[in-house]
């Protein structure tokens, strides 16, 4: 569910992305990007999932790329 909301950010604004899921030292990480310099909108429901997941998130936008990262514990 968390994955999705993050694509769906995405999914208002442009019409291509990359996504990279990968495990790193005992976490999880997730990347969304897109070569296109967006301004994403999180809603409550972003945040509150993940708070429940004890998730971290940030965007970065650069130029024409913006990137949706997420780090969350395995455990």
């Amino acid at each position: 569910e968390y994955l999705i909301k993050a694509i769906n950010l995405f999914k208002k604004e442009v019409t291509q992305i990359t996504i990279n899921i990968y495990e790193k030292q005992g976490f999880n990480i997730i990347e969304v990007l897109t070569w296109k310099n967006i301004r994403l909108t999180f809603d409550n429901s972003v945040k509150q999932l993940a708070q429940h997941l004890d998730a971290q998130y940030k965007v970065t936008q650069d130029n024409e790329l913006c990137v949706f990262k997420s780090i969350q514990s395995m455990k």
